[in-house]
C-alpha cells in the first residue's frame, strides 16, 4: 500500500511492478528500449514485495529457536551449579 502511494502506476515507466513476479518486468524493459532505471527499480521492488515475508519468517524462526536454546542452556547450567558434585564431595545436609 505504501509502495503504491510512493510509486503510483506509471511512475518511472513501470506499470505493474507491484503485481509482477521477481522476473516479470524483464520483457517490459526490453520492449521499452533496454535496461533502464525503471527496470532495476521494478525488479528490486517486486523481488522485495514477493519475498520479504519469507525473509521475516526465517528471521523470526531462527531468533525464536536460538533464544529458546539459550534459555535451555542457561537453565541447565544453573541446574549443574546447584547439583551436588560427583567427585566424592557432597553438599552438607
Amino acid at each position: 500500500m505504501l509502495l503504491a502511494v510512493l510509486f503510483p502506476r506509471g511512475s518511472f515507466g513501470c506499470d505493474h511492478f507491484l503485481w509482477s513476479s521477481a522476473f516479470g518486468d524483464f520483457d517490459t524493459a526490453v520492449v521499452r528500449g533496454g535496461y533502464s532505471f525503471s527496470f532495476f527499480l521494478s525488479f528490486f521492488l517486486s523481488f522485495f514485495v514477493s519475498f520479504h515475508s519469507l525473509f521475516f519468517f526465517f528471521f523470526f524462526f531462527f531468533f525464536f529457536f536460538f533464544s529458546l536454546l539459550f534459555l535451555f542452556l542457561r537453565y541447565s547450567a544453573q541446574m549443574q551449579s546447584i547439583r551436588p558434585s560427583l567427585h566424592g564431595r557432597s553438599l552438607p545436609m
